[in-house]
């Protein structure tokens, strides 16, 4: 058995990963960027609306984090860009183009404490579904007049927003 098994796992007929390899051990503070568009999405009255997510081991208190995010703009689109394989969980940005999408990723890393293009890996894909990859200008989305940038340091509790970045 031992033999037939050692055949096939380097014959490569089943993929095979060391359990290691599987899933880096997620470390730091969830962070939660909530954008909107400055227009109205194409197909519809409101402007899209975007979700970004991500692991932070900075020292940067949540206003901090907010006035870091404060003024940042990027163009939504059609190229999903995801980076994966590294502490900070598996950010993904739908962007115009595939360097947008890493300047939005380097640009939370920058803030995380990790290098995108040292760490990790960039996987770039898209969708053929006209639903996914609605072009517009995005911004930091707000409620109540402050901007929409959370942080929870667990996994349970309601995630806390700024009152004075």
């Amino acid at each position: 058995m031992d033999a037939l098994a050692w055949m096939i796992n380097n014959a490569a007929l089943i993929p095979y990963m060391e359990c290691n390899k599987c899933a880096p051990v997620l470390e730091g503070d969830w962070v939660t960027v909530r954008f909107e568009s400055l227009q109205n999405s194409p197909q519809g009255t409101r402007p899209l609306r975007k979700l970004f997510r991500y692991r932070s081991k900075s020292a940067l208190e949540l206003g901090q984090k907010t006035a870091y995010w404060e003024n940042f703009t990027w163009e939504a689109g059609a190229v999903c860009v995801q980076h994966k394989g590294a502490w900070w969980g598996t950010p993904q940005c739908w962007a115009s183009t595939a360097e947008e999408g890493k300047r939005v990723i380097r640009f939370a890393g920058l803030e995380a404490g990790i290098d995108p293009d040292v760490l990790g890996e960039w996987v770039i894909s898209g969708s053929s579904d006209p639903r996914f990859g609605m072009p517009g200008t995005m911004k930091v989305s707000t409620v109540q007049g402050l901007e929409w940038v959370t942080s929870r340091q667990g996994p349970s509790g309601l995630p806390l927003l700024t009152v004075d970045p």
